[in-house]
């Protein structure tokens, strides 16, 4: 399970890959959801990404099932709310003690400006200048509250767009180009080495699933 925006290396547990399914909760209609329980107003987090436990993975399956199948709306609506409520009795989602609104405000403005950034070249002397502060506090704030420097999250931004662009048949050659790598090559060495696959061996993943549907 991951927050939002979460940084992950997505590793690949296969040398050929893998293809998965993934359910996304909208992050305003669970707040409401659970301000519903709570009856006060909160801010969720995740207590950990990996847990072992068959009961909760059968729920989560079943109630993807249920919402990707023509069941009806009441029935959607139960399954919903099992899950969020085991999601609390099984303390995976939890009351934040920190609000993200808490934390330093530059460093809420070098993630917003990550996030404006895929398509351009960044340095830190940019960066620098932008939040009207000393280059060398930059790395630092934005470990303390994100746990990787913004090099390391502008590239897994980066990478998550590049699978996106490959999805849609672009070659590997423009993307690099759109994404700022230096040439196909350097998106290929990082891209293998955050999901442990190649991005020929992705594109044909991703033609083969398009071929079966």
């Amino acid at each position: 399970m991951l927050e939002p925006e979460e940084v992950h290396d997505g590793n690949a547990p296969d040398p050929l890959g893998f293809t998965y399914k993934m359910m996304h909760l909208d992050p305003a209609w669970l707040k409401k959801s659970y301000e519903g329980i709570f009856n006060e107003p909160i801010e969720l987090a995740i207590e950990s990404t990996l847990r072992s436990d068959p009961q909760l993975s059968h729920l989560i399956l079943s109630t993807y099932n249920i919402l990707n199948n023509n069941e009806s709306q009441l029935m959607k609506d139960t399954y919903l709310d099992l899950l969020l409520e085991n999601l609390v009795n099984k303390k995976i989602l939890y009351k934040r003690e920190k609000s993200i609104q808490t934390l330093p405000n530059i460093a809420l403005k070098l993630k917003e400006i990550l996030h404006e950034s895929l398509f351009h070249d960044l340095d830190l002397q940019t960066l620098s200048t932008l939040v009207k502060t000393d280059r060398f506090y930059i790395n630092r704030v934005f470990k303390k509250n994100f746990n990787c420097s913004p090099h390391q999250y502008l590239i897994q931004l980066r990478l998550n767009k590049a699978k996106e662009l490959l999805r849609k048949g672009l070659s590997a050659t423009t993307v690099a180009s759109y994404l700022c790598f230096s040439d196909q090559s350097h998106l290929g060495r990082w891209f293998k080495r955050c999901y442990g696959i190649t991005l020929n061996q992705y594109q044909k993943a991703c033609t083969n699933v398009l071929d079966i549907s």
